[in-house]
């Protein structure tokens, strides 16, 4: 079933007698990144993918209003869960959607059972990198609204973080995804949840009570070794590391990783 609520749409697959997850995509993506994901663990779990504000289907500027923060993100997500009548749920989010995972978990932590993350930073601790990175996304978000998205994808995908992911079987799949978004909302999105206007939620990952469980690849040593600070500093947290992965784990390796959900949610 697809629906929409105040602007955010989204999909719902499996029985809602059962316990929810929640998934959340990154940049440029939208819900239908975790269809492969969801078409394995659907018999068990009742799943909710959400299009993030300036992808996939949410979309309408007017619905989505003043949304543009982490935290009225975050609110609004606790509101969708509340118009569905879920009370908890686990929450997964890749890269992008980790964060804002990160983010609502930190505001609502008695509506998280379990919190997933998948190549997701909690922010950046430095005031300056912070500012750096707002300007280096403002740059990025002029370049999504003046030259063509193809090749804005072309270049973004050549990041070391992604690995070999062109070589993917898949990836003019999901080339043909990410060109069906706008690249005025990407910009607006990009400029929005900028890692640079992110709290520093560092701290706050100490805190959290409910298991948590942070994914990374192996080829993606930036995220790698910030998961395994992550782990040092807490280490009640479960990590696993994908082997011959990028950035994208769920995209490369999908039977693997629903495999991993199944394991660790059991």
């Amino acid at each position: 079933m697809n629906s929409s609520f105040k602007g955010l749409h989204f999909y719902t697959s499996g029985k809602s007698t059962h316990t929810p997850l929640v998934f959340l995509h990154g940049f440029m993506g939208s819900a239908s990144d975790w269809d492969l994901i969801i078409q394995k663990i659907n018999h068990k779990y009742f799943c909710i993918s959400i299009d993030l504000p300036g992808h996939g289907q949410s979309t309408n500027a007017d619905q989505l209003g003043d949304i543009w923060t982490f935290d009225r993100l975050s609110s609004r997500i606790a509101g969708l869960l509340k118009f569905l009548e879920i009370q908890r749920s686990v929450l997964i989010g890749y890269s992008l959607g980790g964060r804002i995972a990160l983010s609502f978990a930190s505001i609502y932590p008695q509506s998280v059972s379990t919190l997933v993350l998948e190549s997701a930073s909690p922010g950046l601790q430095n005031p300056q990198e912070r500012m750096a990175r707002v300007k280096t996304d403002q740059i990025h978000a002029e370049r999504l609204v003046h030259e063509p998205l193809e090749q804005f994808l072309e270049n973004w995908y050549d990041l070391p973080l992604f690995g070999e992911i062109k070589n993917h079987s898949k990836y003019p799949d999901l080339l043909r995804r990410r060109l069906k978004n706008n690249p005025a909302l990407l910009a607006k999105a990009l400029e929005a949840f900028s890692p640079g206007r992110q709290a520093d939620l560092w701290d706050k990952l100490t805190a959290l009570t409910m298991p948590v469980n942070l994914i990374c690849g192996e080829k993606d040593t930036k995220y790698l070794d910030m998961m395994k600070t992550i782990k040092k500093n807490n280490p009640r947290f479960l990590l696993k590391i994908f082997k011959s992965c990028g950035h994208n784990v769920h995209f490369e390796k999908p039977v693997l990783f629903a495999e991993h959900l199944l394991d660790v949610l059991s």
